[in-house]
């Protein structure tokens, strides 16, 4: 049986108060980098978390999940948080930060998601405790 693999870009964040991820590099802006280095192929969702309203217009131009971020300042928590509750049906979650513009959709390549017996670590959304779980101050 396959496992459902869902995906989080992480977008939310900003450098010297402006929405770093509109820089370019190499000609091309850094979000365009970050999402086109999705596996898409492997997943079964990809959820984009953002503050702006630009990337949220762009995840869902390449078919993705926009979930706002209206409190950026909580921390990578807060849109670890977000992200997870979105993908609350998936067995696996990939995190991406999307302010690598040089990682490349080669560099994330599926394996055998590792299991306990593996000596893999497996963590699923549901053995959070409900408060965890939720996105809610």
């Amino acid at each position: 049986m396959r496992r459902k693999i869902g995906c989080v870009v992480m977008a939310a964040g900003n450098a010297f108060g402006r929405n770093k991820l509109e820089e370019n590099v190499g000609g091309v802006r850094i979000i365009h980098r970050a999402l086109e280095a999705v596996p898409r192929g492997e997943l079964v969702r990809v959820v984009v978390v953002s503050q702006y309203a630009e990337i949220e217009a762009l995840a869902a131009e390449y078919g993705f999940l926009a979930v706002h971020n209206g409190d950026p300042g909580a921390g990578l928590s807060h849109t670890v948080a977000l992200g997870l509750a979105a993908l609350a049906d998936c067995d696996a979650v990939l995190f991406q930060v999307a302010d690598q513009p040089l990682l490349r959709r080669g560099s994330i390549r599926r394996k055998s998601p590792p299991s306990p017996a593996a000596g893999g670590v497996e963590t699923r959304v549901s053995s959070l405790p409900a408060s965890s779980r939720s996105c809610s101050r």
